[in-house]
């Protein structure tokens, strides 16, 4: 028998269990389950170097400080627990247009990610968010929010 540290694994068997679960309960809507691996890869990994290490776009901040401790693995199970609240079961028409998708996606990473930090650090989390996501205009995500009943 092997084992290993949990600590050794980091958050992607987390994220890539919970995402079968989301596979099976949209059987019909692969671009729900697509668009969700797809934005994990995009933003995830990098949100927590530049929480957790200070490393963004190659450059070396000081690391983002939080209220309360937390660890990657918290912050991915946050985020997939936001994501469940906030999809719509699949017969009440959740969304299956990208874009809505990569909005509801940011909304539940900055309040799973950026929701514990420190208030001097809220505004460095959002411009790193905004330059990641290309997303110009938005202000801060921290004063919009995901009208799922808009969809």
């Amino acid at each position: 028998m092997v084992y290993v540290d949990p600590k050794n694994l980091g958050h992607a068997p987390y994220y890539y269990k919970w995402l079968k679960t989301i596979q099976e309960k949209y059987k019909d809507l692969d671009a729900i389950h697509e668009n969700l691996k797809d934005l994990y890869g995009k933003y995830v990994n990098q949100v927590i170097e530049r929480i957790f290490d200070g490393l963004a776009n190659e450059e070396l901040f000081a690391p983002l400080r939080f209220i309360t401790p937390r660890t990657s693995l918290n912050i991915v199970t946050q985020l997939c627990t936001m994501i469940d609240a906030i999809l719509p079961d699949p017969e009440n028409d959740p969304p299956s247009d990208g874009a809505e998708i990569e909005h509801m996606f940011l909304f539940c990473l900055v309040w799973s990610a950026g929701a514990c930090l420190v208030d001097e650090d809220r505004k460095p989390f959002n411009d790193f968010i905004t330059t990641l996501s290309q997303n110009v205009g938005v202000g801060s995500f921290y004063d919009v929010f995901f009208d799922v009943k808009a969809l």
